[in-house]
């Protein structure tokens, strides 16, 4: 079994950020776990509010990428997590508007 897979990525355009993920989540075995209907929970890592070029977060285009992917065998995502911060509403818009989502 893999333990860790590192795989480079030059853009964060989709077709790149998609087979990179495939490349990435496939030797886990990870898409073949994904089943039409299932219900999938991403932990985004949002937490702060810090723009994407910070690497503080999770990129808007990695997390679009991995959605579609998972969309795409037939599954539903939602997004969730917990910021270092408060947590209500007007601070999480906050942290999600300046991480980009």
């Amino acid at each position: 079994m893999t333990d860790v897979t590192i795989v480079s990525c030059a853009e964060y355009e989709s077709a790149q950020l998609k087979a990179a993920l495939t490349d990435a989540l496939s030797p886990f075995g990870f898409f073949d776990r994904i089943k039409d209907g299932m219900h999938v929970v991403i932990k985004a890592n949002l937490v702060a509010p810090m723009r994407p070029e910070t690497g503080a977060a999770i990129h808007p285009e990695l997390l679009r990428a991995l959605c579609d992917l998972i969309t795409e065998l037939g599954a539903h995502v939602t997004i969730g997590d917990s910021s270092g911060g408060l947590f209500n509403t007007a601070y999480m818009h906050g942290v999600y508007r300046a991480c980009g989502l």
